[in-house]
């Protein structure tokens, strides 16, 4: 919530003198973007809670210099194409003077280059995938990216496990999984002296993961590297434990969730 309070004041802090002055009216206009429905839904119910308890907050001890925020937000459904005109209609129609939001790096990978046109500030709430931060300068992020993430993980990962060789699988049709997995993992297995056997890559609605976990079993590796959301990660080990694979995974920032867990 904290953070949350502290982005929205932020994106405030550095709107131009021209928009600041309509902090003076009825109330502080701030847009924002959840996907609360689609395969990330979990990740934008969070923030749209955590949103509203901060609006609530902020609000309660007297709003921003004296005068309420409203928020308007929409539902992108976890996708770049309906991101788009939702940020131009929170713009044009809604007269916002900041967005929070969206989370997923698919989706910030689209629409972070049309913020200089727009001349908006606009606050993820995750998204990790490395380089987003370049494509503007309107463009803000509260997390850190992926191979910072990844890099002290896989340390300790191999040095508790003992992890030799790996294997990696991940989901190419995700941003911040492909670079997770294609990209960022990769480099740190070498650096960590950590073998890399076979990589693989499946689609955001595979479902059945059962010929993947038979070939890795056959060639048995001490550990699995995963780039993928939440319930794919969940469904690989599922699988990879039904087959008798006691190979320890590790995955990304979008596997840190009580998601995983409860699948």
């Amino acid at each position: 919530i904290i953070l949350v309070a502290c982005f929205l004041v932020l994106g405030l802090i550095l709107t131009p003198p021209s928009q600041a002055a309509k902090l003076y009216g009825k109330n502080v206009k701030i847009g924002a973007i959840y996907s609360i429905s689609g395969v990330c839904a979990e990740w934008g119910m969070a923030a749209k809670i955590g949103g509203t308890i901060a609006v609530e907050e902020i609000n309660a001890a007297g709003g921003i210099g004296g005068v309420p925020i409203e928020v308007t937000w929409y539902d992108a459904a976890c996708k770049a194409g309906p991101a788009i005109p939702i940020l131009n209609k929170l713009v044009s129609q809604d007269k916002v003077l900041v967005v929070n939001g969206p989370c997923q790096s698919s989706i910030c990978e689209v629409i972070f280059p049309k913020l200089d046109r727009l001349k908006l500030v606009l606050v993820s709430f995750c998204s990790s995938k490395p380089g987003l931060s370049a494509l503007s300068p309107w463009g803000f992020r509260n997390t850190l990216t992926s191979d910072k993430q990844l890099d002290p993980a896989v340390r300790k990962w191999k040095e508790k496990y003992n992890i030799k060789t790996a294997v990696i699988l991940y989901n190419s049709e995700d941003a911040v999984s492909t670079v997770e997995g294609k990209k960022i993992l990769p480099v740190l297995f070498k650096k960590y002296g950590i073998k890399l056997l076979k990589m693989y890559t499946f689609q955001t609605q595979t479902l059945d993961f059962s010929p993947y976990m038979t070939e890795i079993k056959a060639l048995n590796p001490d550990g699995i590297g995963i780039g993928s959301c939440y319930e794919q990660g969940a469904k690989l080990m599922i699988e990879a434990r039904r087959q008798g694979i006691k190979a320890m995974p590790i995955g990304g920032a979008c596997n840190s969730t009580p998601g995983l867990i409860e699948i």
